[in-house]
């Protein structure tokens, strides 16, 4: 039997990695806004290399030539960022949904962060086929309104984790 204190660490716990990942996932969001407006998803119509190589020598070239405005204004430089970003998410979320299970929420609270485990799958899947099928205007908007829904049901998680916090003090 757990304690309520115990509990009480448990998904507080899970409450500050649910906020990291929510940082995570907002500074993801924004990055997709830089290759939207910087039409990056143009130039690399290939996963998961980037043309032929995992690292674009042009990355290289232009944070060289930029410095540090080539991670707001250089296209490759950019959509390199995206990508990285994207997979660091994938497997946060991995991290995430299995601390999720383990921790003493109730069915209602997991649901949340099933919720996110679905939308960062579909929303990487999108992402996919936003880049490979050279930006069709449908799948880029669906993936910007999943993006959306991620947001969202993230900060659903993190008050349902401070809930459960709240309800056993």
């Amino acid at each position: 039997m757990v304690s309520k204190h115990r509990k009480s660490e448990n998904t507080g716990s899970l409450q500050n990695l649910t906020k990291i990942f929510l940082g995570i996932v907002s500074l993801q969001v924004i990055y997709g806004a830089f290759v939207a407006g910087l039409r990056a998803g143009f130039l690399y119509p290939t996963f998961p290399k980037m043309g032929n190589e995992w690292i674009p020598k042009r990355l290289g070239v232009a944070i060289s030539e930029n410095g540090l405005a080539a991670l707001f204004n250089d296209p490759v430089t950019v959509q390199f960022i995206h990508r990285t970003l994207a997979w660091i998410v994938l497997f946060f979320t991995i991290y995430l949904w299995h601390r999720a299970r383990k921790s003493n929420l109730d069915l209602r609270g997991k649901r949340g962060f099933y919720g996110i485990v679905i939308l960062v799958f579909l929303q990487f899947l999108l992402g996919i086929g936003t880049v490979v099928f050279v930006v069709p205007l449908s799948l880029a908007l669906l993936h910007q309104f999943v993006a959306l829904l991620l947001l969202l049901v993230t900060i659903l998680c993190i008050f349902q984790t401070r809930a459960s916090t709240v309800s056993t003090n």
